[in-house]
């Protein structure tokens, strides 16, 4: 992770930082990793999931929760019977709702994610759907 090892180097020298929020584009930081680029930058550390078919993607709020955008696509989390209960992984299959020249209908992306058992939103009063966590990619290849 770059942006870790940059956050590093700055550690300790007591460097001003003019932004205001970091915003990483997932690829899975670690909690230790978060904290020292908080720290290093003096802001908040947030994620943003997508992918290049632009068929689902999420943002993390300032309650630590990843928000769905519904207008990017539908998102479904298929366990091996059907659709999997909300809190269990499963894959993520998505119907990507911006590509009209070539629309990808019921894709299975390849990550591995768990919607939240929690349906209510965030205490920012954000109704978007939400992702309990993202694991990874189904074929272990990250």
């Amino acid at each position: 992770m770059r942006l870790g090892s940059g956050a590093r180097a700055l550690s300790g020298r007591g460097t001003p930082s003019m932004a205001r929020s970091l915003r990483g584009y997932y690829l899975r930081s670690w909690r230790y990793q978060r904290g020292l680029i908080r720290q290093a930058f003096g802001c908040p550390v947030r994620e943003t999931y997508g992918m290049a078919e632009i068929m689902a993607a999420a943002s993390e709020c300032a309650c630590e929760m990843m928000h769905l955008w519904p207008e990017a696509g539908l998102v479904e989390i298929l366990g091996n019977a059907g659709p999997a209960p909300r809190g269990e992984c499963g894959q993520l299959v998505c119907t990507g709702l911006l590509n009209a020249d070539m629309p990808l209908i019921r894709y299975r992306v390849g990550d591995v994610a768990a919607l939240s058992r929690d349906e209510n939103g965030c205490s920012r009063d954000r109704r978007l759907p939400h992702l309990a966590r993202i694991e990874g990619r189904a074929d272990g290849v990250s």
